[in-house]
């Protein structure tokens, strides 16, 4: 008995709208203001393994836009997500991984707010597909690391607290497979 495996692969464009929020390490001490912004797109490269199961990794840029104690953050970021999904019906297809991302700028105050370069975070999505080329994508993705330290100083110069906070958002993306 020989066994098969139909290998192909598929391109998409994915753009849409995130909710981001940060996930404080002292959550009652800072008031969050999430903002909704259309700033997330990329290019996505999905391998198939049959017609169940895939592997898609792509780049991809993100902006979010996040209030929190009187300061207005912005931060960019270039992404490296790397999903396996599972296709158990043509329109459905949920999936989960990883992203990496690297900070490219933000207009954070850098007294009192100190960035890392560098983020990791989980990510969960469920894409649907009521037509081959087009589809909808809805997913949450949660930040593993710090990527802030925010330090609250009094006026005379006293240290409130230091406080981290990692990213956290969920999105809705369109999507198209060529």
């Amino acid at each position: 008995m020989v066994f098969a495996v139909c290998i192909n692969a598929q391109l998409s464009f994915k753009i849409g709208i995130i909710r981001s929020t940060l996930a404080s390490s002292q959550p009652n001490l800072l008031k969050f203001d999430p903002k909704i912004t259309p700033n997330f797109g990329g290019i996505y490269y999905r391998i198939k393994a049959g017609n169940t199961i895939g592997l898609e990794t792509g780049l991809q840029y993100q902006a979010y836009t996040d209030a929190f104690d009187n300061y207005n953050t912005k931060r960019h970021y270039i992404s490296i997500p790397v999903t396996l999904s599972y296709k158990p019906t043509s329109l459905i297809s949920p999936g989960i991984g990883v992203q990496i991302s690297q900070t490219l700028a933000t207009n954070s105050p850098s007294i009192v707010i100190q960035n890392k370069n560098f983020d990791l975070m989980l990510l969960g999505k469920i894409n649907i597909n009521p037509f081959k080329s087009f589809g909808v994508e809805v997913g949450y993705n949660l930040g593993l690391i710090p990527i802030t330290t925010y330090t609250a100083i009094s006026p005379s110069g006293a240290v409130f607290y230091d406080v981290k906070l990692s990213n956290r958002y969920m999105y809705l993306a369109l999507k198209y497979n060529i």
